[in-house]
């Protein structure tokens, strides 16, 4: 500031600001405008400005104790998505006082200190989990709202007082304070409460820090799940900025199973999504589908055979995925698997000639419960085709073990179906209409020096000096050195790029050429010709091209004629 400026003569215009502010406010000529932190708009239209009401109530959220109790519940909550895990504390820190009552002819219940004001919903809203364990009890006029007096409350929420002296003093018969009690302490603590992500900072941390501030730990709640919204052509979709279906309306043209499964299946519950009719449509059909197919499976006839290894270890699969994703309140994941996985195997399994009707029906069993908790009206009619007892709602859902797992029948399996796309790969890159197909398996040495290969990779990574130390000291491989050599190279190569499941499958012992004679006929009819199998240096083998020699282990080598 210069010379001019009086008693700032000197001082950083920084720091004058606030001397000059303070100056001011001490004399009157200045006064404290509150304003909020963005533009709000009413749903009438109109901005939505501060008004500095006297006499107002506030609640202490700004509480240090309150504060270091709440951030210490968040960490140990289960709080989804992992960004407002990481974010809530720094939201306690900042959360200061907030007004907790309202003037005006509002809807709500009447200040007990000052009853001219209402309480502000978001203020009480955030605690009614805990009076709606027992909100039914007054409905039937078991509970008077008289007699739920603030000794009621503490016995029945903290645990205050005896149940003699309280029945006394409130007027309620012991039994039905028993049945209160036992409903509040079967539901509580809260396991999770859902909402949007506009009440990230607004709605969650009161409802955290009112519980911390009024429960005993013991029912402090558990979780927080985060949803994000549905857009309606880059909006919001809300009553109040339109675009909103009437639920009578949509439940007629899409079904209730549909939207359910649309909003379960058309994206993470962590990100936003726009409104599609033909999306849900789409779902609808998808439903249509399930229901038909279960009658297709109705009619399937037969018994046991070589693939019910295969099916009964996928669904140990799935079942088990199913879990971990519910658990993580992955939905998404989860439908994927009951609604697009488990029927693409199961028409996989009729496909390659599965037909033990036991094992269809006690599929069919387990794919009903999983549907349930997605598509409940759905899932009790087929429950009800399917003679399951009661209501499926009621069952439990199904356990992996019910399934044996076979490790070594799903390997096969996806090495038969990797042999059949590349089959297809080259139909379609060439354009031929084949005579003949011939599929040549790599040879004994290649085998094992794979397997050489995949043992190291228990450990530490390939080493190519490793591996030609130990194809050196193998009789059959001392001959082809250059051979060798090059095997090598390339698995130590490959073995960068593979995953966990790479891993695991290529660890499995499968003889190849074996399980493709066997499934010779399904291949042929695939392919619509004749397919013959050989291993690479058989040498009766039929080979035009020489296509024998690039023969690798779960890569055989392919000739069409």
């Amino acid at each position: 500031m210069n010379e001019n400026c009086g008693d700032y003569n000197g001082m950083p215009v920084t720091k004058a600001k606030d001397e000059v502010k303070d100056m001011m406010l001490a004399k009157g000529l200045a006064d404290v405008m509150h304003d909020l932190s963005e533009k709000v708009i009413c749903r009438c239209g109109e901005k939505v400005i501060i008004k500095k009401i006297p006499d107002q109530w506030f609640i202490k959220y700004s509480d240090r104790e309150l504060t270091s109790e709440s951030k210490f519940w968040a960490g140990q909550m289960n709080i989804l998505p992992l960004d407002y895990f990481n974010s809530l504390p720094d939201t306690l820190d900042w959360f200061q006082d907030r007004a907790c009552v309202r003037k005006g002819n509002w809807f709500g219940t009447p200040f007990p200190f000052d009853e001219s004001w209402i309480i502000e919903p978001i203020s009480d809203s955030t605690l009614y989990p805990a009076y709606y364990t027992i909100s039914h009890m007054v409905a039937d006029g078991k509970l008077r709202p008289e007699s739920m007096t603030e000794e009621f409350f503490d016995y029945l929420f903290i645990g205050r007082g005896n149940k003699e002296d309280v029945s006394a003093i409130c007027g309620i018969p012991d039994d039905i304070l028993d049945e209160a009690k036992a409903e509040f302490d079967y539901w509580y603590p809260l396991d999770v409460n859902l909402g949007g992500k506009e009440h990230m900072t607004v709605h969650f941390p009161v409802f955290l820090m009112n519980h911390v501030a009024v429960m005993p730990q013991r029912n402090w709640p558990q979780g927080i799940v985060v949803n994000w919204w549905i857009m309606m052509t880059g909006g919001k979709m809300s009553k109040s900025k339109g675009g909103a279906h009437p639920i009578p309306d949509a439940a007629v043209r899409f079904t209730v199973d549909g939207i359910r499964l649309y909003y379960s299946n058309i994206a993470s519950p962590f990100a936003d999504f726009e409104w599609s009719d033909d999306s849900v449509q789409n779902y609808k059909q998808r439903i249509d589908r399930i229901w038909s197919f279960f009658h297709d499976l109705g009619v399937v006839e037969g018994s046991e055979g070589p693939m019910d290894a295969w099916l009964s270890s996928r669904l140990n699969t799935h079942i088990t995925e199913f879990h971990r994703a519910m658990d993580k309140y992955e939905i998404r994941d989860a439908s994927n698997i009951v609604y697009y996985e488990m029927m693409a195997d199961l028409r996989w399994y009729v496909r390659r000639g599965g037909a033990n009707q036991d094992l269809i029906g006690k599929a069919l069993n387990a794919w009903i419960r999983l549907l349930c908790p997605f598509t409940p009206h759905i899932a009790e009619e087929l429950w009800e085709l399917t003679r399951g007892e009661g209501l499926v709602s009621a069952a439990q859902l199904p356990r992996e073990d019910a399934f044996p797992a076979d490790e070594k029948a799903e390997n096969a399996e996806i090495y038969l179906i990797n042999v059949r796309e590349d089959i297809a790969q080259i139909l379609k890159t060439t354009g031929i209409t084949p005579k003949k197909v011939c599929i040549y398996t790599a040879p004994a040495w290649k085998k094992e020096l794979f397997k050489a290969g995949m043992d190291q990779l228990q450990f530490e990574k390939a080493d190519m000096k490793e591996l030609m130390q130990y194809a050196m000291g193998q009789e059959e491989m001392k001959d082809r050195a250059k051979e060798v050599s090059q095997f090598a190279a390339r698995f130590v190569k490959d073995s960068n790029k593979f995953t966990e499941a790479d891993r695991k499958r290529y660890a499995t012992d499968i003889d190849e050429s074996a399980y493709i004679k066997d499934s010779i006929e399904f291949l042929k009819n695939e392919v619509g010709c004749d397919v013959e199998v050989y291993v690479a240096d058989d040498e009766t083998k039929y080979d035009p091209k020489g296509r024998a020699g690039v023969a690798y282990p779960f890569k055989p080598a392919i000739y069409v004629e």
